[in-house]
């Protein structure tokens, strides 16, 4: 859910897109699933192997290492900047697994799990979640697609402070974690940058634009105590979560593959971003553009992800905010039939 996406819901009122990537995310996790299964788990070697040369003494069946994963396949995963953090989204902790970091690993994956638990306690699809359980269950399904892109992020992190070699890499060097991401809304320096103001003026125009279509003489659902809690807690899962993968993992990914072009890598992750929005029509474009800002800034800053996260969570608090309070009571008419005595 990049940024709450202006539409119209069942009523006629403003409404917004407030979590078709995160539920789409999850979704096409099965087909992903299933493709980086097929690619890389019959590759391991969890058994004992068909009789073949002599294994040598560590690896005879009984000896200390006879059914691990051999060391050069381990490493070779290890390696991997792309394929290990797509399997970390769809199964959060396997990166951090896989480089040793198991009780890191087991954060990420039990978050996933509790969070898919937690969308099971209400009903995700509503159209714009207004019970407090509804709201739980969206939330849910938002905080395990959030535990996956951190986990990539995270993953391919590992992956390049563990081998850089000749050059690989070398403009990429951020130094912070997800306790940094966490707390950057809450940093009050980046209001003293032109950069984040740039982005807040857009993020006004759009809750504006939401509150514009406001009728007084309709009736509207009023602003219940647990919305702002909803609100604050998807735009913090969206902040982190989509700039962790988009910002964090597949442009500096992008801009090495595609030998320090950073103009191109930067284009075509927006373009990325902006297509996981299919809900929100036209506006997909200015998503994407966004996205192309958010990547231009986080270079600028020596690749972190700080200010980023902290616009990206404002304009969803913002336009989030407004959506609900555009969001018009259904009205339920009672029609009554007369029918003639005979």
């Amino acid at each position: 859910m990049k940024r709450w996406v202006v539409g119209r819901n069942r009523s006629g009122g403003c409404a917004s897109n407030r979590g078709s990537t995160g539920r789409m995310l999850s979704g096409r996790r099965l087909w992903v699933g299933a493709f980086v299964a097929w690619l890389f788990v019959p590759a391991v070697p969890l058994t004992a192997q068909a009789p073949g040369p002599d294994p040598g003494p560590d690896r005879a069946p009984g000896g200390p290492g006879w059914g691990a994963v051999p060391a050069e396949l381990l490493e070779s995963a290890r390696a991997s900047e792309f394929w290990l953090p797509l399997g970390s989204v769809v199964l959060p902790g396997l990166g951090q697994y896989t480089h040793g970091a198991l009780l890191a690993g087991a954060g990420h994956t039990a978050a996933a799990g509790f969070g898919f638990w937690l969308g099971t306690r209400g009903d995700p699809q509503v159209d714009l979640p207004r019970r407090w359980q509804d709201q739980m269950a969206s939330q849910g399904w938002h905080l395990a697609a959030t535990s996956g892109f951190v986990s990539a992020w995270d993953s391919f992190r590992r992956t390049v402070e563990g081998g850089r070699s000749g050059g690989r890499y070398a403009f990429y060097r951020p130094d912070e974690g997800l306790g940094d991401l966490l707390t950057a809304p809450a940093d009050p320096d980046f209001l003293g940058r032109w950069t984040t103001w740039l982005s807040l003026a857009q993020s006004a125009l759009v809750a504006g634009y939401v509150i514009a279509d406001r009728d007084e003489s309709r009736e509207y659902e009023p602003f219940r105590r647990h919305d702002p809690v909803y609100v604050s807690s998807l735009s913090l899962n969206a902040a982190v979560g989509e700039e962790a993968a988009f910002r964090g993992w597949l442009l500096p990914l992008m801009t090495e593959k595609l030998g320090g072009r950073f103009w191109l890598a930067n284009t075509l992750q927006a373009l990325i971003f902006g297509s996981l929005h299919p809900d929100a029509g036209p506006y997909a474009l200015i998503i994407g553009a966004w996205g192309g800002y958010a990547g231009w800034q986080t270079r600028r800053n020596e690749w972190s992800l700080r200010e980023a996260v902290f616009q990206h969570f404002w304009h969803n608090v913002l336009a989030g905010t407004a959506t609900l309070l555009t969001d018009e009571r259904a009205v339920v008419s009672l029609v009554s039939l007369r029918v003639p005595a005979p």
